[in-house]
């Protein structure tokens, strides 16, 4: 998986004496002890890899799908609380998590924002007609204007906003139904409740 060649580690070559073998046997574990120690690093950072909590969205600006003379900028949720999902039509991810934002969409009284990101407006366009559209709007960002606003990593990424524009939830993976439940409805209630501070 990380290209690891373990024909090459020194501990496995044949012909290695015993004695050999019990002197590098210590620098082995170490290595393989290391090697375990950036992969669960790694993993630890993009479970908490964003930087964006609590921050607003930079402004950019593009175009709203469809729409080439009307602009699409964080003033489209300003004052609002929002969940903002950005995704494509050829990225498979974002075609897996449709039907839940679909059903997200139904349940919610609160906007959900797509942002099209390196697409074709054509080919998003026929994505939405054939599988359901659950965005009060869409953005057109052909150019990746939105990639550092949102520190983005790839697609899909999702995110909360409050009234005041700031980043409360960051989902920077394929939306599952856990993730619905366990976290974007509970915070979603939360801001909605009278008197509402950031979770």
């Amino acid at each position: 998986m990380y290209g690891i060649r373990w024909d090459c580690v020194p501990y496995k070559k044949k012909n290695m004496t015993p004695e050999t073998r019990k002197k590098t046997a210590p620098l082995f574990f170490l290595f393989m002890l290391s090697v375990a120690l950036a992969i669960n690093l790694s993993g630890e950072f993009a479970k908490h890899k964003t930087l964006m909590l609590g921050q607003p969205v930079k402004n950019f600006v593009i175009t709203e799908l469809g729409k080439p003379f009307k602009e699409f900028s964080p003033k489209v949720w300003e004052g609002k609380i929002a969940v903002i999902n950005i995704f494509a039509s050829w990225c498979e991810p974002c075609q897996a998590e449709h039907e839940i934002l679909i059903k997200l969409s139904k349940t919610i009284k609160v906007p959900i924002y797509g942002i099209a990101w390196k697409d074709k407006e054509e080919n998003i366009t026929r994505f939405l007609d054939a599988h359901g559209n659950p965005y009060t709007l869409v953005g057109y960002d052909h150019e990746g204007k939105t990639t550092l606003p949102f520190a983005m990593t790839g697609v899909p990424e999702t995110y909360i906003v409050d009234p005041k524009g700031l980043i409360v939830f960051h989902h920077s993976s394929t939306l599952t139904e856990d993730d619905i439940t366990d976290e974007i409805l509970p915070i979603l209630k939360h801001l909605s409740a009278p008197h509402a501070t950031t979770p």
